[in-house]
């Protein structure tokens, strides 16, 4: 009772990806991690292409008996 998995963003398919050609961020189905782009709450997969001038900030929270370890934010710029 009371166990915590520890989910590693260090692995690489742990990690979003952002492909400059496309200015598509795409986030990996984790369990364990609600992922989030500036601040708001998104689903895994591929998210709208970022348009001239947009950052977005991806960052990994750890859901409920969970526990994040390794780097939680990534910075995607166009």
């Amino acid at each position: 009772s009371g166990a915590i998995t520890t989910v590693d963003l260090g692995t690489p398919a742990n990690q979003p990806t952002y492909v400059s050609g496309t200015h598509v961020v795409t986030l990996p189905s984790v369990t364990g991690v609600q992922w989030k782009i500036n601040g708001v709450n998104k689903t895994a997969g591929a998210q709208p292409a970022l348009t001239t001038g947009q950052t977005a900030l991806v960052t990994a929270h750890a859901t409920t008996g969970y526990n994040v370890i390794g780097d939680d934010d990534w910075t995607f710029n166009y």
